[in-house]
């Protein structure tokens, strides 16, 4: 290998402990989107081989810093652990996540319908011109 060339070890770690019951996921390092990091299905793919168990926890004790990358991170785990028939327990993660998720589910999502095309406010709008009134003459 040449100086420059070898590949250096991911800032982030993720280890998913199994018991009886419970799926811990431990976080720990740096979850930055400028951390390249990992896909959410590799996740997916060893929760579904802990077939027992029936909650998924976080331990995010060692996570020096996040951003949206993480969030993300977390909401597609939380999504698959969900679909998996698994209670979520959000309590490890930290707290201004916690309150990033409560935010996302408290508001309503909105029907764009995209594809339909635009109308006016107004139902007169379009129909008839707008002409400038005249000053009266004296």
């Amino acid at each position: 290998m040449t100086p420059g060339s070898a590949v250096s070890a991911p800032p982030w770690a993720w280890d998913l402990d199994s018991s009886a019951d419970d799926i811990v996921l431990r976080l720990s390092g740096s979850w930055r989107m400028q951390d390249h990091l990992p896909s959410p299905t590799e996740v997916e793919t060893e929760l579904t081989r802990a077939s027992s168990a029936r909650r998924l926890t976080f331990d995010t004790r060692g996570v020096t810093a996040w951003d949206t990358g993480f969030l993300v991170f977390v909401l597609n785990v939380r999504d698959a652990a969900t679909s998996l028939g698994l209670t979520v327990d959000r309590s490890g993660l930290p707290e201004g996540v916690r309150k990033l998720l409560d935010l996302a589910a408290a508001v309503p999502e909105r029907d764009t319908k995209r594809g339909e095309p635009a109308r006016a406010s107004s139902p007169a709008w379009g129909r008839r011109p707008c002409l400038p009134s005249r000053a009266r003459e004296p």
